[in-house]
């Protein structure tokens, strides 16, 4: 496949037990133009470390044949 790149926009949402939420979407690429787009959503907890964050990416269904593998499926 190659190198892909990976356009994404985050919202992140304070929460009063101090983790944040974080909503995203985003469209990967590849060289040749072929794309898929997906959204996630995540939960963030700081630590002395820094944030570390889990969630879940929902991608969507595309035509491309390089990306086909993806359509419809999730990733944790």
């Amino acid at each position: 496949m190659g190198n892909v790149t990976n356009n994404m926009t985050f919202t992140n949402t304070c929460l009063p037990d101090k983790s944040v939420q974080a909503k995203g979407n985003g469209t990967i690429e590849t060289e040749d133009g072929q794309i898929i787009d997906w959204v996630s959503s995540d939960i963030g907890i700081i630590s002395s470390k820094g944030f570390t964050f889990q969630g879940i990416i929902l991608f969507n269904t595309t035509d491309s044949e390089k990306l086909s593998f993806l359509n419809n499926t999730t990733s944790v």
